[in-house]
């Protein structure tokens, strides 16, 4: 495959990928899977309308609140993948990015299941 003039082996990039940054993939996944159920324990005692992010907020309305956060993180996971795969020097870093906005995640949707209230606004 060729991107702007540049050849990118798709194939080398994912056994590099997985052979360099195995530990973050895997962190990736768990983080991933947390955010999903604090999200799906919030919105189950508290609403759908509390979740911050529109796409997760929109999906879960139409899916419901276990499959919409789940399709969110699916859609995480495969843009991480995919920009670790056409930018291999960025994988550490993408990865490392990725994990810190799902503890991040994490930690505001375990606050708000406590307080039973938003982080921000009214």
């Amino acid at each position: 495959m060729r991107i702007l003039g540049e050849p990118i082996d798709l194939g080398w990039n994912a056994a590099r990928l997985w052979r360099c940054e195995r530990a973050y993939l895997c962190l990736l996944l768990a983080t991933a899977l947390l955010d999903a159920a604090s999200t799906t324990a919030f919105m189950s005692s508290l609403g759908v309308d509390r979740e911050l992010n529109p796409l997760v907020r929109g999906l879960s309305a139409f899916c419901g609140i276990v499959i919409g956060p789940l399709l969110g993180k699916i859609g995480q996971l495969i843009g991480a993948v995919a920009l670790c795969l056409l930018a291999p020097r960025l994988g550490r870093f993408t990865l490392s990015v990725a994990i810190l906005l799902n503890l991040l995640a994490l930690v505001v949707n375990l606050h708000v299941y406590q307080l039973g209230g938003p982080v921000v606004g009214p």
